[in-house]
């Protein structure tokens, strides 16, 4: 059984044991997951929408990172 098989017994094992209030945020908790790390493109509105603009999650994160070197690298 590979390490990722195992996480997700280790998951499901756990799931029963835990309260219905416990079980929602770990569904909330997923939700935010699958929400936030996902490579799909963004869909832009207003302005925007008719512009073929593709950019991805971890293009921005790229670009967050980008940034935050060069600000942390200026002396004040």
């Amino acid at each position: 059984m590979n390490d990722v098989a195992r996480t997700k017994q280790r998951i499901y094992k756990g799931l029963d044991s835990l309260t219905p209030d416990a079980l929602t945020k770990i569904a909330e908790v997923v939700d935010s997951l699958q929400t936030h790390h996902t490579n799909a493109p963004l869909a832009l509105g207003g302005m925007w929408k008719d512009i073929p603009f593709d950019i991805t999650n971890r293009d921005v994160r790229a670009l967050r990172r980008k940034i935050s070197r060069n600000v942390l690298r200026r002396k004040i």
